[in-house]
């Protein structure tokens, strides 16, 4: 399943659309980091909800963009992002009925 807009709200859409426009400038599949980074950078919930863990964040951020910068690029077309790997990082599919 491929995941589309109506399933989040706008601001994790965004998130999404951002990580993976960053894994692409930087010829890389999509990571969770990527996402991480773009998430930190909203200074939303993420960033609450690191600050009440005690995590200083300034230094997720740092060490987030390391990893980042650590991985390797990819070649080919299309190869920066497989939707099979999203669905998966994501959760995506049917929802149990309530």
């Amino acid at each position: 399943m491929r995941p589309t807009q109506n399933l989040f709200t706008e601001k994790a859409w965004d998130a999404i659309v951002r990580s993976q426009d960053i894994a692409k400038q930087r010829q890389q599949q999509i990571e969770s980091a990527h996402l991480l980074m773009v998430l930190l950078d909203q200074n939303g919930l993420a960033s609450s909800i690191v600050a009440e863990l005690g995590v200083n964040e300034t230094q997720l951020s740092d060490r987030t963009l390391g990893f980042v910068n650590r991985q390797p690029k990819v070649s080919g077309s299309g190869s920066w992002c497989t939707w099979e790997s999203i669905d998966t990082r994501f959760a995506l599919g049917p929802r149990p009925a309530q």
